[in-house]
């Protein structure tokens, strides 16, 4: 996020390069040569989210950037997805084969599911640049993908696309 350092993930591992001395940092260093990928900078640089296999099977990671004290925020028996941060970097929001999209929360450490379907996986998750809003796409049962919103906090979503466009 500063533009002094990226993350990248390369043959299994993550890591930080600075992008003007080049030294590297290795995030999650581990001598079982475990598989971690898809690494995401939070927006306040403090975090990086990422997937890892370390625990026996894939899951949702968060680490400092000089790799102290990473730590499993997901424990699901399921394929995860999308690694989404909140703009605020307060949450992280990840999707998973199980059709359901997770927030977890960074502060207190905790993890609720904020949306579910019973068609397919979410997809097309963002968050509004207030970090109040979570936007997602869902599939009906004729496999027509819909838009909904819902409060990053929990509660009710709501249907925002038309189905007369269809």
């Amino acid at each position: 996020p500063s533009g002094k350092r990226a993350v990248i993930s390369a043959r299994g591992q993550i890591l930080t390069i600075a992008t003007e001395r080049g030294d590297v940092t290795r995030i999650a260093p581990d001598p079982m040569a475990s598989r971690n990928q898809f690494p995401k900078w939070s927006p306040d640089g403090k975090f990086i989210a990422y997937q890892s296999d370390v625990s026996g099977r894939d899951e949702i990671w968060i680490s400092d950037p000089d790799g102290n004290a990473p730590k499993k925020i997901s424990d699901l028996d399921t394929e995860k997805g999308a690694i989404v941060w909140t703009p605020d970097s307060t949450a992280l929001l990840y999707t998973a084969a199980d059709k359901r999209l997770y927030r977890y929360t960074v502060g207190d450490g905790r993890t609720m599911t904020l949306s579910s379907t019973d068609v397919n996986r979410i997809g097309g998750v963002s968050v509004s640049p207030d970090s109040k809003w979570v936007a997602l796409a869902k599939q009906d049962r004729t496999l027509r993908s819909h838009v909904y919103i819902v409060p990053l906090a929990g509660g009710d979503e709501r249907h925002v696309t038309d189905d007369r466009l269809h």
